[in-house]
């Protein structure tokens, strides 16, 4: 009877994988054709493709739990060997299928002409970009994919969020930091005029990330999660620049030595920075020094 059951929900299984593989197909192929892309029949071959993988993968998991049932292993070991298989084929199918719909929607999202010849160059574009960054900087196709979208979708103009991009999967390469969280980085970092939108800067921004992790406890990863609100925050108390993402870099490292922990540590800067454009500070400053608090700031950062 028990293992009449797990035949049962093992076959089942079976079936709800495949299920989730054609419905991610249809939806998919559904949402790039709405584009106008003309790309749904290239990725039909593609899931073609995965398709007859699939059913090859099955069918030697099949062969496989027959022979174990023979050697008394039990008659649910073929559906559990299909379910395993039917499993690591959907995963296989399901990451490319959500990188061709990332590219399409990055496509769309910089290219906002009609034409489909000008959408597949700027695919075209995103694509030879990726790889590029790859090459140069290391890294997972979906990770350098997921850090370029994350630009686009902030209003990052293309050619600039691909230029930017070796230098945020080579750090990401180099520090085990998440590409996208660094993506973050360079985004506050150009929104709030500490980093100014060029290859070189972003690429010596991510330097001096690296090196003042590399100096001190807070590290990268750390300030991937940290440095976008220190920014912001940095930039109403009238930080800007290079040396405004200075001081926060130098500012996280001083607040690791009196911290419990780094996310204490990153969210006393935010704090600190927060304060630093208080009313009552500016009040304690002008009562001091005689001086705007505010202008101070931005004068020392320039």
């Amino acid at each position: 009877k028990k293992t009449g059951q797990a035949v049962d929900k093992s076959a089942n299984q079976i079936k709800q994988a495949q299920d989730r593989i054609a419905k991610s197909a249809q939806t998919t192929t559904k949402s790039l054709d709405k584009m106008g892309a003309g790309i749904g029949p290239r990725l039909a071959r593609q899931l073609d493709i995965w398709l007859v993988k699939l059913k090859q993968t099955q069918s030697v998991a099949e062969k496989t739990g027959n022979v174990l049932g023979k050697m008394g292993k039990g008659a649910g070991m073929t559906a559990i060997g299909g379910v395993a298989a039917t499993v690591a084929a959907e995963r296989m199918i399901d990451k490319p299928v959500q990188y061709e719909s990332r590219v399409a929607r990055m496509a769309q999202t910089a290219y906002q002409g009609k034409d489909i010849g000008g959408f597949k160059a700027t695919q075209a574009e995103i694509e030879t970009g990726i790889k590029y960054a790859n090459t140069v900087g290391g890294g997972r196709r979906d990770d350098a994919a997921a850090a370029l979208d994350n630009m686009v979708a902030s209003g990052q103009d293309l050619k600039s969020a691909i230029a930017a991009l070796p230098a945020i999967m080579k750090t990401a390469t180099a520090s085990g930091a998440n590409a996208k969280d660094l993506s973050d980085i360079v985004i506050k970092g150009v929104q709030n005029g500490y980093i100014k939108n060029t290859p070189e800067a972003i690429s010596s921004a991510m330097d001096k990330s690296v090196a003042a992790g590399r100096a001190g406890q807070f590290e990268l990863p750390d300030m991937a999660h940290w440095l976008g609100n220190q920014m912001s925050a940095g930039k109403l108390a009238g930080l800007s620049g290079d040396k405004g993402f200075d001081r926060i870099l130098a500012m996280n490292q001083a607040a690791m030595m009196s911290a419990g922990s780094k996310d204490e540590a990153g969210n006393n800067v935010v704090n600190l920075l927060a304060k630093l454009n208080s009313a009552d500070t500016a009040k304690d400053f002008k009562k001091q020094t005689g001086g705007d608090l505010s202008r101070y700031l931005i004068k020392s950062t320039k």
